[in-house]
């Protein structure tokens, strides 16, 4: 259906190449133009908000109006409706593996049409006829969502990847001590001594970690504040520093395993806490115009709290929490 006609849209207030603003009325008109005589057929628009990860695209429609119900096209006359539509969904974001897009679109219908396999194969699909629109939000600021955060170890997949290697190492070195008659046990004690190290590491760090707590508050609309709240904590930590990062992230869950793919977009300042005595509170700029926190599909976005530092026992750890931030809209000043 999409084939029997030329499409044209066009904006009042702005070029399609223009960059729109996000949550704001955007008029404007649609043309086509049949290229043959076409009898009770349905036109109307669609936004649709699309996801791309780097193996799949996931789309949502924001909004589908229709201007024309079973009417009567004529081969060769143009017939132009207008349009309006506001997309609230998303800021467009072109990144390394991970791109938000919003398309419009058009929509032809003709009720109760009955299409075959090969002509459904064959017709043209709506994303290659749809015309492609940037947004961003010049009314914004950052909100963050207040709450206590939940704090992960990021070194720990280390011990899960050394534990069983370490395991068949210490199995390798007793079954080759019995078979061959060579020093082989001297390999498995070996291994046995690094995979108690490994494990002590694990306990220390869980025993200091879980007294860690961390907030997240606003400061003004360019700052927020993190505050450390665990006194009881600071004689056990040394070399304590903070910063935030902001990483896209794209799960490729095709076939029999599961590929997760991330890249950073941003990190900030890294902060070093001097006095460990108290609340220490460190206040950190907002950065500029960076994406909020948004998951559509199997990509997303998210931002995180880092924070590293070593142990009395001389033990490093590098742990994350991860904060929820959105993009409010300001009210127009007059």
């Amino acid at each position: 259906m999409i084939s029997n006609f030329e499409i044209r849209f066009e904006l009042e207030e702005f070029d399609l190449n223009e960059t729109l603003p996000l949550g704001e009325t955007i008029q404007g008109k649609m043309t086509v133009t049949p290229k043959e005589t076409l009898q009770g057929v349905t036109v109307g628009y669609e936004l649709v908000a699309e996801a791309r990860g780097s193996m799949s695209t996931a789309t949502q429609s924001i909004q589908k109006e229709y201007f024309a119900v079973e009417e009567t096209f004529v081969a060769g006359e143009s017939y132009t409706h207008p349009i309006s539509f506001k997309n609230m969904a998303m800021e467009s974001y072109k990144g390394k593996k991970v791109d938000f897009h919003i398309r419009l679109q058009p929509l032809f219908e003709r009720p109760g049409e009955k299409k075959g396999f090969f002509k459904k194969l064959f017709e043209a699909n709506p994303r290659k006829v749809a015309t492609y629109l940037t947004f961003k939000n010049r009314r914004a600021r950052y909100r963050i969502t207040e709450e206590k955060l939940s704090l992960t170890d990021t070194s720990s997949s280390l011990a899960v990847i050394m534990v069983p290697l370490l395991v068949v190492l210490f199995i390798l070195g007793v079954v080759g001590r019995q078979i061959f008659e060579i020093p082989f046990l001297y390999i498995g004690l070996f291994g046995l001594s690094i995979l108690t190290l490994v494990i002590l590491h694990q306990m220390a760090k869980r025993s200091i970690l879980g007294k860690i707590e961390l907030r997240c508050t606003h400061v003004d609309e360019n700052n927020f504040r993190v505050t450390l709240q665990d006194p009881n904590l600071w004689g056990k930590i040394r070399n304590l520093k903070i910063w935030y990062e902001i990483k896209e992230k794209v799960v490729d869950d095709r076939g029999t395993s599961t590929r997760t793919y991330v890249k950073e977009i941003f990190e900030s300042e890294r902060k070093e806490v001097l006095h460990l005595t108290g609340t220490p509170q460190l206040v950190f700029p907002f950065p500029n115009g960076e994406p909020a926190t948004q998951t559509f599909g199997d990509a997303s976005i998210y931002w995180q709290i880092k924070l590293k530092a070593t142990s009395s026992l001389g033990i490093p750890f590098t742990i994350t929490a991860p904060i929820e931030v959105e993009k409010v809209l300001l009210p127009e000043r007059i």
